[in-house]
């Protein structure tokens, strides 16, 4: 649902949610033997194996196979649909990560990105732009709601601090080598927990809690 909403709608908060969710429930509901997996994630840490949790899905000589235990690495796979969109005049990039991806923008011209960086253990991220021919187009990246002191700069010239939870468009007649260097703010934020999770606080650094 929330793919939909990102393509529905092209706010890049949904994207940053579609993230946190990935790199957090996502790994975070998978043991380290990848037997098993959760039916819930809290924010108290403690994590049950949905075999347990919700043992009704249990059937006899299957005790680890479920609903859950089929469909959660979903999530990883779903990258591919929100990774690197179309937008209106261009490209828009929500993924951060040692990758590789092209796209086909028109007739006669495609468009590589290939990141370098550490990210989301590091905020520094390094997208190289490779057209297939010079070209003018749209690159749309995410600024995540989080990093409120971005910076971003062109084959090293400084552009204006981007907004957060917005979209940083570059628009420009690019040509291959285009070096786009980003520095997200990593700084702790606090999610303060309600309801059931009342008096509890989780603690993110970046995407990651």
């Amino acid at each position: 649902m929330s793919v939909e909403m990102l393509k529905l709608t092209g706010n890049s908060i949904v994207a940053d949610e579609l993230e946190l969710s990935m790199l957090n429930s996502v790994v975070g509901m998978h043991s380290v033997t990848g037997r098993w997996t959760t039916y819930n994630t809290p924010m108290n840490g403690v994590r049950r194996a949905n075999a347990h949790d919700i043992v009704f899905q249990s059937r006899e000589g299957t005790p680890e196979l479920n609903c859950c235990s089929v469909n959660s690495p979903r999530g990883f796979g779903l990258v591919s649909d929100w990774a690197l969109m179309f937008g209106r005049d261009g490209l828009v990039l929500n993924y951060y990560g040692p990758s590789r991806m092209r796209a086909k923008l028109r007739p006669g011209l495609s468009v590589e990105l290939v990141q370098e960086t550490g990210y989301p253990l590091s905020g520094e991220i390094t997208i190289r732009v490779d057209p297939s021919k010079p070209a003018p187009f749209v690159l749309m990246l995410r600024v995540p709601h989080w990093s409120r002191r971005t910076r971003a700069s062109i084959n090293g010239r400084s552009l204006a601090r981007p907004d957060s939870g917005r979209y940083l468009r570059l628009e420009r007649a690019w040509q291959k080598g285009d070096t786009i260097r980003l520095r997200l703010d990593m700084s702790l934020h606090f999610w303060r927990g309600e309801q059931d999770c009342q008096g509890l606080t989780s603690v993110y650094r970046g995407p990651l809690l």
